[in-house]
């Protein structure tokens, strides 16, 4: 959590003074809890082939597809109970889920949108941890084992460009609450996904937000509270006391393939 959000949340009374000291300590280094699943061969073809959440997917299907396979069969035979935290559960979920994602990609590539795949969101699946799961099944899953933070579902890319990016490493158990807290400011923020408009008393989400809505409201301060850290102070007060209407805008399914990438001007 950024300085500036750890004060504000402070100031909302969302945080303890105690809160704040550690958040402005910073993270603390990456590294395995014991029993933790090891994302490093995932890690290294996200490094290799995703620049600012656009893929490579023609090199990736040419060069590591085997790789990426031999990753998936090993998610599929690791024991979840191995780790006792939920963080370390929850990143291998959340890597697997974008794993899974891309592979399916790869399989059909060259597409020039993830709804040109037969089944990509509720009927493929693969086995994760001895479960066969779907990308939607895995999010469930997720939904499930770690309610209080909602905003996991901006961390799950599934290959568009109107959707969370899919970032150059993977998530892990010791670097997963930075790691939604960036997935979500990069998501609702950066790509302008969550906003309010006053006029009609408006807040404009994404369909990932409105999937697990009931996870915010279950919040002591609702939905201001999850999304302290992604909007201005005034829209937070707004949201919070207008209790405005919650409209869904469409996203962009198209490949966020490298070729689609804009130019830098």
């Amino acid at each position: 959590m950024k300085t500036d959000t750890a004060l504000r949340h402070w100031i909302l009374g969302l945080l303890t003074p105690a809160a704040v000291l550690l958040a402005l300590a910073g993270p603390a280094p990456a590294q395995l809890e014991p029993g933790e699943f090891d994302s490093g061969p995932f890690d290294a073809m996200l490094k290799t082939y995703v620049t600012e959440g656009w893929v490579d997917y023609a090199a990736w299907k040419a060069n590591d597809l085997a790789a990426l396979d031999a990753y998936l069969a090993d998610a599929g035979q690791y024991d979840l109970t191995s780790t006792m935290g939920k963080e370390p559960r929850a990143a291998f979920l959340i890597n697997v889920h974008n794993a899974w994602a891309v592979r399916q990609i790869l399989e059909h590539y060259p597409v020039d949108s993830v709804t040109e795949i037969p089944g990509f969101f509720r009927e493929n699946t693969t086995t994760v941890a001895g479960e066969e799961l779907s990308l939607v099944g895995i999010e469930d899953k997720l939904a499930s084992m770690i309610p209080r933070q909602p905003t996991f579902a901006f961390a799950l890319a599934r290959g568009t460009v109107g959707g969370p990016r899919l970032h150059d490493h993977v998530a892990t158990g010791a670097t997963l609450i930075k790691d939604l807290w960036e997935a979500a400011s990069d998501f609702a923020t950066k790509a302008h996904t969550v906003y309010y408009d006053a006029g009609p008393n408006e807040l404009h989400v994404p369909p990932q937000l409105l999937a697990h809505v009931e996870l915010y409201f279950a919040f002591e301060n609702g939905m201001g509270e999850v999304l302290a850290d992604y909007i201005n102070l005034d829209e937070l007060v707004a949201i919070n006391y207008n209790k405005p209407t919650l409209v869904v805008d469409p996203q962009d399914m198209s490949l966020n393939d490298v070729s689609r990438r804009p130019a830098k001007p």
